[in-house]
Order: structure tokens, then sequence, then C-alpha cells
């Protein structure tokens, strides 16, 4: 069984939406229909993409374009509903945008556990 909230993090391009599209299928396929959240409102197309693999699984997709919002949306989220976060990437060199991921991991802390995602053809 999946762990009831996970927020996937890691550089960009590696399969972090696929990863949650996977995730959420499993969880429609278990009968445990997940809330899907996405962060990923600055790459061109990353919300369209989340978003036409929920409308698959007639699913809500909820976006959080601040960790502000991603903590309220993870708070209103019952107990019993899995809950899946899509992340933008992260370039690990990059100061901005690993303090960006930070405010994100910490808005959702104690409300979902971060999961560092790899591709595992990766070296």
């Amino acid at each position: 069984a999946l762990p009831r909230r996970i927020l996937l993090v890691g550089p960009p391009g590696i399969g972090k939406t696929l990863s949650v599209a996977k995730l959420a299928t499993r969880c429609v396929m278990e009968k445990r229909p997940p809330m899907v959240i996405t962060t990923d409102t600055t790459r061109a197309g990353g919300v369209e993409q989340l978003s036409a693999f929920t409308e698959a699984l007639k699913l809500p997709l909820a976006v959080a374009r601040s960790p502000l919002e991603l903590g309220r949306l993870l708070a209103k989220a019952p107990s019993s509903v899995p809950v899946l976060v899509d992340t933008a990437g992260c370039n690990p060199y990059g100061r901005a945008e690993l303090d960006q991921l930070t405010e994100f991991v910490g808005a959702a802390d104690g409300m979902a556990e971060p999961v560092l995602t790899l591709p595992a053809g990766m070296d």
C-alpha cells in the first residue's frame, strides 16, 4: 500500500509527473481515489500534462501556486484520502530553485512525506 501522503521531489525531466499519474492510477484501481496536487506551475505545460492524466482518471487536479496554498490544500484533505503532490523539477545546484522547493516541503511538513524521485537508469 502507498503511504497516505507523498510529495515527489527531484531534478527536472526524470518522471515525477508520470510517477504521480501511475500512483494515482494504482489508487483508483484499488478503489481509493487520491487527491492530486501540482506545484509545477512555472514549466510550460506542467499543469496541463498532469491534468490530462487526472481527467482520464476522472480525478480533480488541485493547483498550489504557493507554499501557503499547498499547506491549505493539505490541511483540508481528509486523513483517509491518499494525497499525491507533484513538484516542479529542481536543479540541485540552483540556489533559487532549492529555496523554492524547501518552502514547499516546509509547507507540507507533517502533512506529506517528501520522496526523492530519480530515474532507474541514472548513474
